[in-house]
């Protein structure tokens, strides 16, 4: 990893209405794509999440990176943002490590 690439934390910022920038985000992604939330569970099956995931895929991540939002709306404040990511043994193709396929990082933040 580059010593130049520095970290975007503005997710973490607030936006209008003194919203986590990351929550909106979620939320809008789920709307966008008709999931209703609030009332109960979503999971990666539920009609359209694919397509959530691609729109919370973060970009400006150092080379041989993927990180993805992960959609997750926890009451009652909605506050807690969740990241998920592989990293590519092979930097130069972006071709997954051999045996598990990649190495996966989870973080939360609330």
């Amino acid at each position: 990893m580059s010593s130049e690439w520095r970290p975007d934390d503005s997710l973490l910022e607030r936006g209008e209405n003194d919203e986590v920038r990351g929550t909106r985000r979620v939320k809008d992604a789920l709307e966008k794509h008709g999931i209703r939330y609030g009332d109960r569970v979503i999971t990666s099956r539920d009609k359209g999440m694919d397509e959530v995931k691609g729109d919370l895929k973060r970009s400006g991540m150092p080379p041989g990176v993927e990180q993805w939002q992960v959609p997750i709306v926890v009451k009652p404040s909605g506050e807690a943002l969740s990241f998920t990511g592989r990293r590519f043994r092979n930097m130069c193709t972006n071709t997954p490590c051999s045996g598990s396929s990649s190495k996966v990082r989870s973080s939360t933040a609330i």
